[in-house]
């Protein structure tokens, strides 16, 4: 957990709000698994064997893939990953297939349900941009409120910044 703390602090100049916070995320879970484990003594077995103790807790492969980029950033910086690397796989990712669109009863019953729970507001608001948008959760992340218009209600608008955009330009 110390080795985390120290490299983290030295990422932090060069790495955004939200990546330092999923890193001290990622560090949480490792310090938990690995303990007083110091990092040098850090095998490609144990690493196996985090990443199987992972997937048992129903840890997704890609989350358990992010937590092992944290340990080899760490790793690297110590010069102990090129040992480790031969040895090390990542997870496989899911192949994702092509999304669908929802059926009217579905939508009908996700602005319902999502407009009556307090804790959902997030998800409501969420569908209602994306279904009347067609903007994904990137776009929508990155949006700020100078970047929404709705003074004239007849034309509403939203500009999606740089940062959000699908595609470059």
């Amino acid at each position: 957990p110390e080795a985390g703390e120290v490299w983290l602090a030295s990422r932090t100049p060069y790495i955004s709000p939200k990546t330092f916070h999923e890193y001290e995320l990622n560090l949480r879970t490792l310090g938990r698994a690995f303990g007083e484990t110091k990092l040098r003594e850090i095998t490609a077995d144990q690493i196996r064997a985090y990443q199987a103790m992972r997937t048992s807790q129903k840890c997704g492969p890609s989350g358990v893939n992010h937590e092992c980029s944290v340990l080899q950033q760490m790793l690297k910086r110590i010069g102990t990953w090129q040992e480790i690397e031969p040895q090390f796989q990542a997870l496989p990712l899911p192949s994702n297939g092509t999304g669908r669109v929802l059926s009217p009863e579905e939508r009908t019953r996700l602005f319902k349900v999502s407009a009556r729970k307090e804790n959902w507001e997030a998800a409501f608001l969420f569908a209602v941009l994306s279904i009347n948008t067609s903007s994904g959760p990137k776009e929508i992340c990155t949006l700020r409120l100078h970047d929404v218009e709705i003074e004239n209600k007849n034309e509403p608008f939203i500009n999606v910044s740089q940062p959000g955009a699908k595609t470059p330009g």
